[in-house]
């Protein structure tokens, strides 16, 4: 009865899921934000064990860029973009968000422009990936994903990368540049997720399908023991300013990229009203200053945790 009770839960969280990223100016209004708030958290409690312990980054690589690149009608002044990917420590084991790329995929999408690299960060990640529990992506692109794809010790990473059915189709069939190809014999390595809008991955982290930036593009919730929450949107935005002012990526920035414009601007809207309304902390991967400043304020954790506890 307890099982049917929580699918039945859970089955009311996907509706309302659905509702609230398809829905359009209404969800100014917080009491819809907060309604999701409370699904997202009901569903993190559904399944028993720990919740996590911390959430940690890792930023293996920056660059600098003019806000107005990243930000539609932003100034142009320069920001640092920061390439993280993220650690959801448990007690004893984690999950990684995110993959990264190494040294020479920036070469080979970005030629010759600048970029600091860290490769002793760059080991650091791949031993985090390694080691997960379980790996999962926010979206698709080439930046995100290439660290599930391809070096070193893939086929350990594979085994415990989970796709979803969105995702593993742009990886073989890519619909933009930015993206690097799956090769079709390599599929039955990764584990495959379901179809679900929402999908509970672990006591306490929850992935919501929120396709718009990249067909396979999901947000993770995730709580912790200590009650402080997090949404890491992936790209919805390269830059905060883009969510406080509803802004979107520049349109030929956007359409070179196979964006759902319609879709980002809604999504816009519903991170807008769970940031203003329910104390969510939401952390959109590229912005560095804000990684900086939600790691001095002890939010997040600036290094990896890679200790093995019993």
């Amino acid at each position: 009865m307890a099982h049917k009770i929580r699918q039945l839960c859970l089955w009311s969280s996907l509706n309302l899921v659905a509702w609230a990223i398809a829905a359009g100016p209404s969800l100014r209004a917080q009491a819809p934000a907060r309604e999701l708030a409370g699904r997202l958290r009901a569903a993190a409690r559904s399944v028993p064990g720990t919740l996590p312990t911390s959430l940690h980054y890792v930023k293996f690589a920056e660059a600098s860029s003019p806000r107005s690149d990243l930000v539609e009608g932003a100034d142009s002044g320069l920001v640092v973009v920061s390439f993280p990917v993220f650690q959801i420590r448990y007690p004893d084991r984690w999950i990684v968000v995110d993959a990264g790329f190494d040294r020479r995929d920036w070469t080979a999408f970005f030629g010759s422009a600048p970029v600091s690299y860290w490769p002793e960060r760059w080991d650091t990640v791949r031993t985090l990936l390694r080691g997960a529990s379980t790996v999962v992506l926010t979206h698709e692109h080439w930046d995100h994903a290439a660290g599930v794809e391809r070096g070193s010790g893939l086929g350990e990473i594979a085994a415990h990368t989970a796709l979803t059915p969105s995702q593993l189709a742009s990886l073989l069939d890519p619909p933009a540049p930015i993206y690097v190809a799956l090769r079709r014999d390599s599929v039955p390595a990764y584990r495959r997720l379901g179809v679900d809008t929402l999908h509970v991955l672990a006591p306490g982290v929850v992935l919501l399908a929120a396709p718009g930036h990249s067909p396979g593009s999901q947000w993770v919730y995730v709580r912790l023991a200590s009650g402080r929450e997090f949404l890491l949107v992936g790209d919805l935005v390269w830059n905060a300013v883009g969510l406080e002012r509803q802004s979107q990526r520049p349109r030929p920035t956007s359409e070179s990229l196979k964006e759902d414009r319609d879709a980002v601007r809604r999504q816009l809207q519903v991170v807008r009203a769970l940031a203003d309304s329910t104390g969510l902390v939401i952390v959109p991967s590229h912005d560095d200053a804000l990684l900086a400043t939600l790691a001095r304020s002890g939010a997040l954790q600036d290094h990896a945790d890679l200790s093995r506890r019993p």
